[in-house]
């Protein structure tokens, strides 16, 4: 069934050639030694006869309109709307994943169900629908790099901005090849240690994903962080909180920083929904150790899924789920106080 998907499927990026046929993938901190005619681990990068090759290049899965909140980018173009893209496949196995149908799939025959597009046509949708641009998400974006580069490229050219929901496990060399086209990343970090990524990631590297992180941090695309806090996973106070700290000395107090409740999925539907003071301990917590915008995700309502000016406290940008209620900035700053927020692509303000 696969053949005539490696029929059409391009040479891959990031590999090296090694012993009897087999190629070691050099995409994600993984480096999967891949024998002839398998796949790594994500199951949709295949060594044919000694060259490795991407079996998803323009294989949509998944293709919305959404929200900048949702993703979430919060001080990353509030408001604004992506033509959000996801193929199949994925580096982790996490046992929660809400996504797990896409990233869990393996090539064969999930390939079947998708669509396949051009990076032209996918920048034309994106600006026909009045988009801000492209967001690859709904599974790791990594594992169909060399499309992802190629219509983020073609939006470029349209004037188009392109983002990346991403578990950062991507190597370092991936990480440099899309900097120069990706204008965003909001990466999940799942834990602050390697016995918490053991658990939820099959194994993640913790290491990988705090250097990407720091990398980010120090150039010029926008860093939102995420962790979505699993009861009895990791939800330890004193994890949560070393967490926080980390953040602001590697990252950045300007950092944003979500906190976002746990929603009974996959492996892991028999585990309640995250309680609410866990988030709120946490959020505080963060805030102790010197955060400027620290955010509860997924409690549609709650004060802290708000943006306010850490100088003065004053509501900048309110929220309520996905939909922004007020906006009080002057550009990008505080229109009580002046105090300059960091928002890329602030909305007008509502006063």
């Amino acid at each position: 069934m696969l053949k005539q998907f490696i029929s059409k499927s391009p040479e891959a990026r990031f590999y090296t050639p090694g012993k009897n046929g087999s190629v070691t993938c050099g995409l994600c901190a993984k480096r999967c030694t891949i024998p002839p005619g398998q796949t790594g681990f994500c199951g949709v990068r295949y060594n044919n006869d000694g060259k490795l090759r991407s079996l998803v290049y323009g294989r949509v899965a998944a293709i919305h309109l959404a929200p900048s909140e949702l993703k979430p980018f919060f001080h990353f173009y509030p408001g604004a709307f992506w033509l959000s893209l996801g193929t199949i496949g994925c580096n982790l196995k996490c046992p929660g994943c809400q996504n797990w149908h896409l990233a869990h799939s393996q090539a064969d025959p999930a390939l079947l169900s998708t669509q396949e597009m051009t990076p032209e046509h996918v920048t034309e949708l994106a600006q026909r629908s009045l988009c801000e641009g492209l967001s690859f998400t709904y599974n790791e974006p990594t594992v169909w790099l060399e499309f992802t580069l190629d219509a983020a490229k073609a939006a470029r050219e349209k004037d188009l901005l392109s983002t990346y929901v991403s578990n950062g496990m991507m190597t370092t060399e991936a990480l440099e090849a899309l900097l120069g086209c990706i204008a965003a990343f909001r990466l999940d970090i799942k834990g602050f240690s390697e016995k918490t990524y053991n658990a939820l990631a099959s194994p993640g590297d913790w290491e990988q994903v705090k250097a990407n992180a720091k990398l980010l941090a120090g150039s010029p695309a926008h860093l939102e962080i995420v962790t979505n806090v699993i009861p009895g996973k990791n939800d330890d106070p004193g994890e949560l909180a070393e967490l926080a700290a980390w953040i602001k000395s590697e990252l950045g107090a300007h950092t944003p920083w979500h906190i976002t409740r746990f929603h009974p999925s996959h492996e892991l539907s028999h585990i309640s929904p995250t309680p609410l003071d866990t988030l709120e301990n946490a959020h505080d917590a963060a805030q102790q150790a010197g955060l400027e915008f620290v955010y509860i995700g997924n409690v549609p309502g709650h004060t802290a899924e708000s943006t306010y000016c850490p100088q003065c406290a004053s509501v900048v940008i309110g929220r309520h789920g996905i939909a922004i209620t007020e906006v009080n900035l002057d550009g990008s700053r505080c229109a009580s106080c002046g105090r300059e927020i960091g928002i890329v692509g602030a909305p007008e303000s509502t006063q």
